[in-house]
């Protein structure tokens, strides 16, 4: 699924409508939103990536502390 035009109600459709499948991909799928608690609730056993697309910078260099990086009162 990564990469492919799908919106979210489409998402919905297919982890709906399989119920064995165990892991999909919709990392690219950008018009994809999913509530993460929603989501948990209603599909505990499937393991989703994406869709948002998360780089080697944006992981060495995003972090919840990045108010102390910025800080230059210090």
């Amino acid at each position: 699924m990564a990469y492919h035009q799908l919106a979210t109600d489409n998402a919905l459709n297919i982890l709906s409508s399989c119920i064995a499948l165990e892991y999909v991909d919709f990392t690219g799928c950008l018009d994809v939103a999913l509530d993460g608690k929603f989501f948990l609730d209603k599909f505990p056993k499937v393991i989703v990536l994406g869709p948002h697309v998360m780089d080697l910078y944006y992981q060495m260099y995003s972090s919840e502390d990045d108010d102390e990086v910025l800080d230059d009162d210090e």
